[in-house]
């Protein structure tokens, strides 16, 4: 149990590290790509824990660089979203991925940058009004 909440912290430090902002263009497209790289590496791993965290650090990464190029880490999330045992990470990864695809319909949505899973409510609640305002 130890070595799997190590491994944890390790992993979020990591991802942390990874999307704190940078002082030049090239430092910050660095940056940019290696948060993209522990993600989608952070997504394959068996602990729930981590891929649960993941996904959430993927919605605060599209947050604070709503113009990066999110194809692969979509790709992954999409993977998550249909081969995981968990039911709860897969509808996780399934609002995630609707946040980053329909960045403009949830601009207002608060995120912290600490995980909370208040934020996938938040997140399927403008789904459920935008679904409402169109009927």
């Amino acid at each position: 149990m130890l070595k799997k909440f190590a491994l944890i912290i390790i992993v979020l430090i990591t991802i942390s590290s990874s999307i704190s902002v940078a002082q030049g263009n090239d430092s910050l497209d660095k940056k940019q790509k290696l948060y993209e790289v522990n993600c989608i590496k952070s997504l394959e791993v068996q602990y729930e824990g981590i891929v649960e965290h993941t996904i959430y650090n993927a919605i605060v990464f599209k947050r604070k660089y709503p113009a990066y190029n999110f194809e692969n880490i979509l790709k992954s999330l999409k993977n998550v979203s249909q081969n995981k045992m968990n039911p709860i990470i897969r509808y996780e990864a399934q609002l995630a991925i609707l946040f980053i695809e329909n960045y403009s319909l949830f601009e207002e949505v608060q995120i912290s940058n600490r995980f909370s899973p208040e934020l996938y409510k938040e997140i399927s609640g403008k789904i459920h009004n935008k679904i409402l305002a169109l009927n």
